[in-house]
């Protein structure tokens, strides 16, 4: 429970900018801390005229707080953050107060409690950075477990840049699925393209023969029609030549029928012979 409250306490007291515990904190009005030092880099003051920026923007929740003409320092001081940290001094003995010096044009870390002194030692039993006063008999880090910074600067090097080419060999190998992906998507296109092409060749194709087809069909049924329909003519024709010699002889017995007292062979008779192939008919009239 102990070590779940110091850890607590501990993200409590780091800065979301630079990861270590605060040094000099300032608090926006949206009450989010930050280091007086973290804020200056992320809104400088113009070069030129030495102004500060009118407003600023949360990092963390992108809400706008507006500065005086000091600019940063003129922001509000988190006192109580400096309160937690020295609770943590009290609980833990753990927390070593630091700054960031430039020295050369090169940021390096300086304890707070030694009179700016450099860090250059590790407590690997805190994990914080500490000087090296911080590990003789009178400091709170004196009998714990701790290494060279750039000793484990070398380590954790070797550590990131494994990591950084196991990240490399991963990306590698995304960007070649990637390339992939984007070849196979090229290539499905250009093959729908030609199959559609050769689909609508082929429906061509077929539309050309089944319309020469349904011609010749329609020929065809033409010339069955005409000659079926010449056949009916003559027919007709025949019938008609049949069905006027029909109505002549008609009439002729008629007239036959009308004027005949006795046997006779009635004037048509030849004539329907000749036209019919029968033999002669007598006709008899009782009168």
């Amino acid at each position: 429970m102990a070590d779940r409250a110091l850890s607590k306490l501990e993200e409590e007291i780091t800065c979301p900018v630079c990861l270590l515990y605060y040094s000099e904190p300032k608090v926006l009005q949206c009450l989010h801390v930050y280091c007086k030092r973290c804020l200056e880099k992320l809104f400088p003051a113009d070069p030129l005229t030495a102004t500060h920026p009118p407003d600023v923007t949360c990092p963390l929740c992108r809400q706008t707080s507006t500065l005086t003409a000091d600019g940063v320092s003129g922001l509000k001081s988190a006192f109580h953050i400096q309160h937690l940290i020295e609770i943590k001094d009290i609980l833990g003995g753990a927390v070593s107060a630091t700054t960031i010096e430039e020295k050369g044009g090169v940021s390096i870390l300086t304890c707070m409690e030694h009179n700016g002194q450099e860090m250059t030692l590790y407590c690997t039993t805190c994990e914080v950075p500490i000087c090296s006063h911080c590990t003789v008999k009178a400091g709170i880090h004196c009998k714990h477990e701790f290494e060279l910074i750039e000793d484990i600067f070398e380590r954790e090097k070797k550590v990131v840049i494994s990591a950084l080419e196991s990240v490399e060999e991963q990306l590698s190998t995304v960007e070649q699925t990637e390339r992939e992906l984007a070849e196979s998507c090229e290539r499905l296109s250009h093959q729908r393209a030609s199959v559609q092409s050769e689909i609508h060749n082929n429906l061509q194709k077929s539309h050309e023969l089944l319309e020469e087809k349904g011609k010749e069909l329609i020929g065809f049924l033409n010339h069955v029609t005409e000659e079926k329909l010449a056949n009916i003519t003559k027919e007709k024709e025949s019938l008609n030549i049949s069905k006027a010699k029909l109505k002549s002889c008609e009439s002729i017995v008629k007239n036959s029928l009308e004027t005949s007292s006795q046997w006779r062979l009635y004037p048509g008779e030849e004539q329907a012979n000749k036209s019919y192939g029968r033999g002669y008919t007598h006709v008899k009239i009782n009168r």
